[in-house]
């Protein structure tokens, strides 16, 4: 909600460093870790990946997210995304390494309430179970739901 994540193959990152300092923005941090930080007064964030985790945050999860090309659909052009059902894995994902290293707080929560407000009905929650249970997020991402489930009770 306040910054937008962009993941870009590895080889890449100077060219990409190029085009967002023309397009005004000032790189916060830059070839330190799996991302670069980008900022843009007066509330543009732009987190540019070059891997999605790394394997300090969890080993299951960096090895499910190594090779994230194969979960992701074309879209236009080079644009590739995820579908609806591997985005709200990664939401979750996102959202316990978060918790685990530095916390989070009610902007996580509010993403999957959003997302969950808008996808639930339509989602293949057999296929998200299965996945979570890869990852070992199925407790995690259950204690998520039943917060959010009183927020989508009350406001439906």
């Amino acid at each position: 909600m306040s910054d937008n994540d962009i993941l870009i193959d590895s080889f890449r990152e100077a060219e990409v460093k190029k085009v967002m300092e023309d397009l005004g923005f000032e790189a916060v941090s830059y070839g330190k870790g799996n991302h670069d930080v980008y900022h843009k007064q007066p509330v543009s964030n732009i987190e540019i990946h070059t891997s999605l985790f790394v394997p300090s945050h969890n080993k299951a999860i960096y090895e499910y997210y190594r090779s994230v090309e194969e979960k992701l659909m074309p879209k236009e052009g080079f644009e590739r995304k995820f579908s609806d059902e591997d985005f709200y894995i990664y939401m979750i994902a996102h959202e316990y390494k978060h918790y685990t290293n530095s916390g989070t707080g009610i902007r996580s929560l509010l993403d999957v309430y959003v997302f969950l407000r808008k996808h639930e009905d339509d989602l293949d929650k057999n296929y998200i179970d299965s996945e979570l249970k890869k990852l070992g997020l199925e407790i995690f991402e259950n204690d998520n739901r039943d917060l959010n489930s009183i927020y989508l009770t009350e406001t439906s």
